[in-house]
């Protein structure tokens, strides 16, 4: 009835179709029973379905083959279909495919089918087009429809079994035994299979990880209630439990147990705080991370279903659709584990910190059981040494005559147990306390960034960063340790290498017995007994020997551990430092200025007289005087002594500025105990602030640890102050010894007293405000204090730092080649800008930034003075050894003209008042110029260090231009594949950014290659070549070469600091290094030409060259 009304073909077709619906249900039978596996549904609407392809050359378990079979659509004319088993490709009709395939003509087929076995990978395309379109439609891997609109529904994906990665090397394996193949189509295939291979193993761990998820959160009450209950018990006891009496090395022993049971405790500690660092991190981050992956899971999808580019290979197709499946299956993995990750951390918050109470309480306990292991063993130790020493001693009185050197090398041993014991003792303790401070130190650490994460960059975040600071350990302290450490370490190994020799020589005991009793000369009758006690004392020797190789052993790992703590404290200290660095120039330390400061100001100050630490303060300073009264007495009498003699002191200068004006000249040690006299007469007023601050630092009270840091202040920057004061005073050192012109000089005294007057108070004023540690008093008093200082310096630098003014302008104009003639007004815009801008910041806010940048713009202003006054001196140096040099040369030839007048006048020959003598000479005016060459770049690189010692504090903060991106570079690399067999890598490539500060920094090297351009080469020759056995033109040529490769360097690295590397740039490299070839011909020509003479040489320096009746001197 069904077929009645059909015709013949029609009822063929329809035969065909049960025929295929047989062939359906017995292969489902048949997968079903081999792979235990049900059948998938894609659970898409009409007549689609699933069955496993027969199609193969022979039966072999399926992995991974699916064919999709639907209603042919009306209008559709199939044409031709490609079968491409054991690595041939083969052109067959649709009809022979169907039958083949046990299809019947009412069955449409996929439009790219795959059957893939353990043995070989058929893949089954086929190409059908809508009838007089012409058009392909290859959907690869999904089903196309048509509905009665005409339209096509949404390409439905059908469902598969999971790839593995034994599938996968099945189908490359195939994909492999593919001939005629192009070498870039097999490198897209490899790597579609690869990344496939990747993409199963990442959601292997995904899975792993998810079913770990689930299993401890299904576990947490269990958890719960455990932990509870060993919370609830009372902690280990740390007492180990053992007799001090037992051996020492049976104690060692069980310490040593202990201590792998500690380390294990602090490594667990360890792993849960970095896990708990990490939920910190992501438990926020987790809705976007689940939005993303969804996301990308949806554009997976949507990429699995899309159809295949037009064109692209049959094998191509089924390769990228793999890689897309194992994507989508990976994809689903970890949005299944970021929703169970989610889930956790409410279901397990309750047992986290649990967790963390118990394993500290095992850490506690095990560090505690530690400590009193090294207790037991040390008073083990003792005991075991004064029995030793006590039984050494007795067989010391005890002994032979004949033995008694014997007896007393063993009470030696014993003796020298003891010294070594008592140095383990010390620096065990030693250990401890570094390893407690190293402790406290990472923990201190750890919580500061974990409050910094969570909080960020707050005025409180500041707050807290700056009192860190105050309290890390000084480093410096350790780093002088490290080599008290290793002195010690050496010296213990030497004599642990004696002693090993010693005990070596033990081994044979009967030998030893011989040769002792040879030494003592021992007779027939005295060889029995003799012989015995010398074994005895021998034995002895050998287990003292034992002991003390034992103690030496515990003295070396401790040592050792001692290093390591010590240099692990010092680098701890050393990064939480530059951490902080980095951070806290960049926080407010205040709110920014308003218009109640004033009023603020006077309650700072009101505030500051009404301290109730004044009481305190003023009975201690009595107390001080009447118990240290001498020491009072002392700085009174110094400072009386310092202040009367000032007056001897300027006459006595007079006298030696009346010496050096008859002689005409300065001389360098009247010039340096002229400068001595005045430091010393200097030193006269700033002993009171500064003996004041001695005796505050005895108090305990936090008004005298203020003013004690303001009087420091107040006393070390009057004596600098004052010391240039009077070096710049009428007829002072500055005018008379150094020549520095009068106007100079005074406009210096003046600002530099002005300054004294007014600015060192103001200054006294924004240190104690900052000491008092209030908060209050900062942010008015010292604000306003800080402000009006600025103000004040910006009053004094600009008249003496301006090109135009008195004091510059005729030093400047005497160089007007060197740079810093032509960047006058760039630093004369920022020396004088600095102090606004100092000001600015402690107005929004930044008051501790514009503190630690205005003290150490004071630093720098005071060095730079120091600096031209040794290179005065320098200079004054060098003319007088110029001069008498000069001098020399000039006796020199007058002596040997005398001296070759009278050789003539005794051989009677006619004599001149002078005869012409030749002499060796020296170049003084070459020599001059090296010595300025060299000698300006000595003081330029002591310059750079000195900025660098006083800026480098706050250099750290610059860091966070890194974090200013610019632009992305992509850079390319080889990497290894995990898990190959053989060693295997590939290329990769990943995405870096260019910040602001490699930005910066490369500018700042083509600037130092520039400048070491043109200064190195000289100093290079002053330096090293003149030692040289080569002549002038070798040398010439080598500091040209220098001098290019330098620039050559400086570029290269520049360029690699932005990201331009050679591969970029190479082809533009190529095109300029062309068209400027051909456009500047004769420029590249002598360029090339000049480095090809100055290394063969057909001319050097000083020859004598014609070139077309032009005669010069090269």
């Amino acid at each position: 009835m069904i077929c009645s009304d059909r015709t013949p073909g029609e009822r063929g077709s329809f035969a065909r179709c049960l025929a295929a619906l047989l062939m359906v249900v017995v292969g489902l039978a048949v997968q079903s029973r081999a792979a235990g596996q049900s059948v998938p549904d894609d659970g898409s609407a009409g007549p689609r379905i699933l069955f496993s392809s027969p199609f193969a050359p022979e039966p072999a378990p399926f992995l991974h083959s699916r064919v999709s079979v639907s209603d042919p659509l009306p209008g559709t004319v199939v044409r031709t279909a490609s079968v491409v088993s054991a690595g041939a490709i083969q052109q067959v009709s649709w009809d022979e495919y169907l039958q083949f395939s046990g299809s019947g003509g009412g069955a449409r087929a996929s439009q790219q089918s795959s059957v893939v076995t353990a043995g070989n990978m058929t893949l089954l395309a086929a190409r059908s087009a809508q009838e007089g379109k012409g058009k392909t439609d290859p959907a690869a891997g999904a089903v196309s429809s048509v509905g009665p609109g005409g339209k096509p529904d949404e390409p439905a994906v059908a469902a598969s079994p999971t790839v593995t990665v034994e599938s996968i090397a099945a189908q490359k394996a195939a994909a492999e035994k593919v001939a005629d193949l192009a070498e870039d189509v097999r490198n897209r295939l490899a790597k579609h299979f690869q990344r496939a291979t990747e993409q199963v193993q990442q959601k292997a761990d995904a899975d792993r990880r998810l079913a770990e998820l689930r299993a401890e959160r299904e576990g947490v009450p269990a958890q719960l209630t455990l932990i509870r209950e060993q919370l609830a018990q009372n902690p280990v006891t740390a007492d180990p439990g053992v007799d001090p009496m037992v051996a020492v090395a049976e104690l060692d022993k069980l310490r040593q147990a202990d201590d792998e049971r500690a380390a294990e405790a602090r490594r667990n500690l360890e792993a849960w705080e970095t896990r708990a660092r990490v939920r910190t991190e992501r438990k926020p981050q987790m809705p976007a991370l689940i939005e993303m992956t969804r996301q990308q899971l949806e554009e997976a999808k949507a990429a699995l279903a899309a159809g295949a580019p037009e064109g692209e290979l049959p094998l191509l197709t089924q390769a990228r659709r793999l890689e897309q499946q194992t994507l989508v299956e990976l994809l689903q993995s970890q949005l299944e584990l970021l929703r169970a990750e989610q889930a956790g951390y409410d279901a397990l918050s309750e047992l986290y910190p649990l967790q963390r109470d118990v394993l500290i309480r095992v850490r506690n306990t095990a560090e505690k059981r530690m400590e009193a292991w090294q207790t037991v063993l040390a008073e083990a130790r003792r005991l075991e040494s004064a029995r030793q020493t006590q039984e050494a001693r007795e067989k010391l009185r005890n002994a032979h005559p004949t033995l008694k050197t014997l007896a007393e090398d063993n009470s030696k041993l014993t003796l020298r147990r003891k010294e070594i014991q008592e140095f383990l003792e010390t620096k065990t303790a030693a250990l401890q306390l570094t390893s407690a401070a190293l402790k406290s130190l990472e923990e201190r650490f750890r919580r500061v960034q974990a409050k910094e994460l969570r909080a960020g960059l707050t005025t409180a975040m500041g707050l807290l960063l700056r009192s860190e600071k105050n309290q890390i350990p000084d480093a410096a302290a350790y780093r002088r340790r490290f080599g008290d450490v290793e002195a010690d370490i050496v010296r213990l190994q030497a004599e642990q290498m004696q002693l090993e020799d010693q005990r070596a020589m033990l081994g044979d005991m009967e030998n030893q017995v011989d040769l002792k009793l040879a030494q003592i000369g021992a007779g027939a009758s005295q060889q029995t007994p003799l012989r015995e006690m010398t074994q005895e004392l021998l034995l002895d020797q050998r287990q003292y020997l034992d002991n003390l190789l034992a103690d030496y052993d515990a003295c070396l790992q401790t040592l050792g551990e001692l290093d390591i703590s010590e240099r692990s404290l010092d680098s701890t200290a050393t990064s939480f430092r530059e951490y902080i660095d980095e951070r806290v120039l960049w926080i407010r330390s205040s709110q920014p200025l308003n218009g109640l400061i004033f009023r603020e100001t006077w309650q700072a100050i009101q505030q500051f007289w009404a301290s109730e630490d004044w009481p305190r303060l003023v009975l201690f300073l009595m107390e001080d005087l009447s118990s240290s009264w001498l020491q009072y007495l002392a700085g009174l009498v110094l400072f009386l002594a310092i202040a009367g003699s000032q007056s001897r002191i300027r006459a006595f200068s007079a006298g030696l500025a009346a010496e050096r004006q008859k002689q005409g000249r300065a001389l360098l040690p009247t010039m340096l105990a002229t400068m001595g006299l005045t430091l010393l007469t200097s030193a006269a007023w700033p002993l009171v602030p500064g003996f004041a601050a001695y005796r505050l630092g005895q108090a305990d009270a936090p008004l005298a640890g203020a003013l004690q840091q303001g009087f420091l202040y107040w006393g070390s920057a009057l004596l600098v102050l004052d010391f240039f004061r009077r070096l710049c005073r009428r007829n002072g050192v500055a005018e008379d010894c150094l020549e520095w012109p009068s106007a100079v000089c005074q406009s210096l005294h003046a600002g530099l007293q002005t300054y004294i007057l007014l600015g060192l108070p103001l200054g006294f004023c924004v240190v104690v405000a900052d000491e008092l540690g209030d908060g209050i008093s900062a942010e008015s008093l010292g604000r306003l204090a800080f402000l009006i200082r600025c103000l004040l310096l910006l009053l004094l630098l600009r008249p003496l730092l301006d090109p135009n003014g008195s004091v510059l302008r005729d030093l400047l104009r005497a160089s007007p080649d060197s740079w810093v003639f032509r960047l006058r007004w760039v630093w004369y815009s920022v020396a004088v800008a600095a102090p606004v801008m100092l000001a600015i910041l402690a107005s929004v806010g930044y008051q501790y930034t514009a503190r630690e940048l205005m003290l150490r713009l004071q630093m720098t202003l005071v060095m730079a003075a120091a600096f031209a006054i040794a290179w005065t001196i320098l200079m004054k140096w060098l003319l007088e050894a110029r001069r008498n040099l000069a001098i020399r040369q000039a006796r020199a030839r007058r002596a040997a003209a005398v001296a070759a007048q009278k050789d003539a006048e005794q051989q009677g020959a006619p004599t001149s008042p002078i005869p012409p003598v030749e002499i060796p000479r020296v170049d003084i005016s070459l020599l001059n110029q090296q010595m300025l060459r060299l000698l300006r770049a000595t003081v330029g690189l002591l310059f750079l260090t000195a900025v660098w010692l006083i800026w480098g504090q706050v250099l750290p903060a610059l860091q966070v231009l890194s974090r200013v991106e610019l632009w992305p570079v992509v850079i390319s690399a080889m990497e290894r594949i995990p898990g190959a067999d053989v060693e295997t890598f590939r290329e990769v490539t990943r995405v870096e950014q260019v910040t602001l500060g490699n930005l910066l920094t490369a500018l700042l090297v083509v600037f130092m290659a520039v400048l070491a351009s043109r200064n190195m080469p000289a100093l290079l020759e002053l330096s090293v070549l003149q030692r040289l056995p080569l002549d002038h033109g070798n040398r010439h040529a080598l500091t040209t070469v220098s001098r290019y490769v330098l620039l050559l360097t400086g570029g290269l690295v520049s360029c690699s600091l932005v990201g331009i590397g050679w591969q970029n740039v190479q082809w533009l490299a190529a095109a300029l290094t062309v068209g400027l070839g051909f456009g500047l011909q004769e420029i590249f020509a002598n360029f090339v030409s000049g480095l090809i003479i100055l290394f063969e040489r057909p001319v050097r320096i000083g020859d004598i060259v014609t070139i077309d009746g032009v005669t010069g001197a090269v």
